[in-house]
């Protein structure tokens, strides 16, 4: 038992180790999402607002979507607060739950199998490419398999002690603030778990019917805002219900996200969510992966797996834009790491004498090659193949134009990607009290495409942040890219963009 716990200890401590090292640097760059997290956070923290001016919200409206969760926001108050507002207390939050995860994973798989399949199932967990990804960026999603695994634990643990009942409901409860698609996902993966594995929780007691009563709560504003207060603006957007054929959408949907190209050799097709070379899967766990949905029906708690696994699908599948899709799919995570984890053990309690070490020996050197390997690509090959989406040179320009006093305005292009308002905000260190006032981005002009879309010869720049024509005065530094401005000698250059001083 003693050693048992050392060896999760260790494995906890790895996991950490590789979502925390080079958090600022890797991916480099920031995305729109995660400033947009930040920059709300950091108003939060000095005002008890938003940067739109909403005191303590629930939801924040991001870009075209005006019910965003924020809980994760939430949970890097306390980072921000310490170390400021910068990248990695941003990500900080991601990493630190990715880390927990492989404990929670641990205390439920422990449950319902045994303590050896539960150690490998967090080791997996530990170094899954796809889990990675995310937890070294600050996407709500991350929080998903945190909250999911850990809700189901309590869930587990309340069949003996009924105390723990309660607290489930609270994370589930939760669950319903980290990401749209738990909407969906934590009804089934609530409505799986009790039918699969009816008799180790009993139902209809005061304090279960008092844990229900609690989560309806918790979960009710979830749902009103979704329904009647337009957090149905982004599903709107995306659904399938907008084509003629939702029912064969949604097949072929399911299909795609159980393609082995997506699952184990290309992965997303959006290369911000996926490892190059790698699918969602390390490739050593593919044939174990399988064989463990082999023998998952045997038992009741494979047959759990593989519905859990299922039935996170589900809500992506009900989109049209980008599926299969890595993101929206993490609501199936971690279960086929532990169908594959069992598989290995099952595989092993089958051989016999001098087989056993031998095939434990290639097993290991199988999995560290893998993930040598998978590591060697997240931390060279990634940052490269992501950096279009990451934009790694317009927030070095951010951060130096912020540095350069004596400049009355700051017009940045849109030119190369045109969702960088919260970056802007962000590396510009604008005051959120001067957003929340003026509705703009104080100094920063923000331009719709490029600066030539925005920039007129009357000496007026149109600002999409706060849809007015701005009369530049004094001495302005433009931000842009490509070949805008190019009879204007640079400034500064960083990574495709360019700093020029201009005079009004």
């Amino acid at each position: 038992m003693v050693r048992c716990a050392r060896l999760v200890l260790l494995v906890f401590v790895l996991a950490f180790a590789v979502r925390v090292w080079g958090l600022s640097s890797v991916p480099d760059g920031f995305f729109c999402d995660e400033a947009a997290i930040g920059y709300d956070a950091y108003s939060i923290l000095l005002t008890g607002r938003d940067s739109h001016g909403v005191f303590l919200p629930v939801y924040v409206r991001r870009f075209w979507n005006p019910s965003m969760e924020f809980l994760y926001g939430y949970l890097t108050l306390p980072f921000i607060s310490l170390f400021g507002l910068g990248v990695s207390a941003v990500r900080f939050p991601a990493a630190l739950f990715g880390s927990l995860t492989v404990l929670t994973t641990y205390g439920l798989v422990a449950r319902l199998y045994d303590r050896r399949v539960a150690l490998l199932s967090a080791f997996m967990v530990a170094f899954s490419p796809w889990h990675l990804v995310f937890t070294r960026m600050a996407y709500e999603a991350s929080l998903i398999p945190f909250f999911t695994t850990l809700g189901l634990y309590l869930l587990d643990r309340s069949g003996d002690d009924r105390r723990f009942l309660p607290a489930s409901a609270v994370v589930f409860g939760l669950s319903f603030y980290t990401y749209p698609a738990m909407k969906l996902a934590t009804p089934l993966v609530l409505l799986a778990y009790l039918v699969i594995c009816r008799g180790r929780v009993t139902l209809l007691t005061r304090v279960h019917l008092s844990s229900l009563a609690l989560l309806l709560v918790l979960a009710s504003p979830a749902y009103y805002v979704f329904f009647f207060g337009g957090g149905d603006t982004s599903f709107n957007a995306l659904s399938i219900f907008n084509g003629s054929d939702p029912a064969r959408a949604f097949a072929n949907n399911i299909l795609s996200h159980l393609h082995p190209s997506f699952l184990f050799f290309e992965g997303d097709g959006v290369n911000l969510y996926s490892i190059p070379y790698y699918g969602l899967f390390l490739r050593a766990l593919t044939p174990f992966m399988f064989y463990g949905l082999l023998v998952s029906l045997r038992s009741r708690q494979g047959v759990l797996m593989l519905v859990l696994f299922l039935a996170g699908i589900i809500p992506s599948s009900f989109t049209a834009s980008h599926v299969p899709n890595a993101l929206r799919m993490l609501p199936s995570f971690p279960w086929l790491e532990v169908l594959a984890s069992a598989g290995i053990l099952h595989l092993f309690n089958q051989l016999k004498g001098g087989v056993r070490p031998a095939f434990a020996a290639v097993v290991c050197l199988l999995f560290a090659a893998d993930i040598l390997f998978m590591l060697y690509a997240y931390f060279t090959s990634y940052p490269v193949d992501s950096a279009g989406w990451m934009q790694p040179g317009l927030n070095d320009a951010l951060s130096y134009a912020r540095g350069q006093g004596g400049y009355s305005h700051v017009v940045v292009t849109n030119r190369i990607f045109i969702y960088s308002k919260y970056n802007v905000l962000f590396f510009g260190g604008v005051d959120p009290r001067v957003c929340q006032s003026t509705g703009s981005a104080g100094r920063y002009l923000l331009c719709g495409r490029g600066v030539g879309d925005c920039y007129h010869n009357d000496g007026t720049v149109f600002d999409v942040y706060s849809s007015n024509e701005v009369s530049l005065s004094g001495s302005t530094l433009f931000i842009v890219a490509g070949e805008e401005l190019s009879g204007v000698p640079s400034k500064a250059e960083f990574n495709g963009y360019r700093v020029v001083e201009g005079v009004s």
